[in-house]
């Protein structure tokens, strides 16, 4: 059976597609990286920390807060009463993962009992690299 020919909408313009290999990208913008790592730290951690999960999937936002001393008061956050602050505190440590980070992980799933965080430190010890198979078998 031939496949049959697709049909242009009325009224749309065909737009060229992007150059192969070539994608433009935004600076990161610093300063609110830094302000919002500064505010995870603060009294409402929660949504400062979503946001950042967010921006580090740009490898040059993880670069640049693995570069910050405050690596102890993310580990602190995987044991904070608020259950998405803990979920959240794992995402964000999984993004910025080394292997100094797995006792912290592995202690905060040993203690967890929300469901949905759990997930969230099981995927954030496996980034911290070969090391993770023990504790997790």
């Amino acid at each position: 059976m031939a496949a049959r020919p697709l049909k242009k909408a009325a009224g749309r313009t065909a737009q060229k597609p992007a150059a192969q290999g070539i994608r433009v990208r935004e600076p990161v913008d610093e300063a609110r990286l830094l302000s919002l790592w500064a505010a995870c730290f603060g009294p409402e951690p929660q949504s400062s920390l979503s946001e950042l999960c967010a921006l580090c999937k740009d490898h040059r936002a993880r670069e640049l807060l693995n570069g910050q001393n405050n690596r102890a008061a993310l580990r602190a956050l995987l044991t904070h009463p608020v259950p998405k602050v803990r979920k959240n505190a794992a995402r964000l440590t999984g993004l910025l993962a080394t292997e100094k980070d797995l006792p912290a992980l592995s202690a905060a799933l040993e203690q967890e009992e929300t469901l949905f965080v759990i997930p969230s430190l099981i995927l954030a010890m496996g980034c911290t690299g070969p090391a993770a198979l023990g504790p997790l078998q």
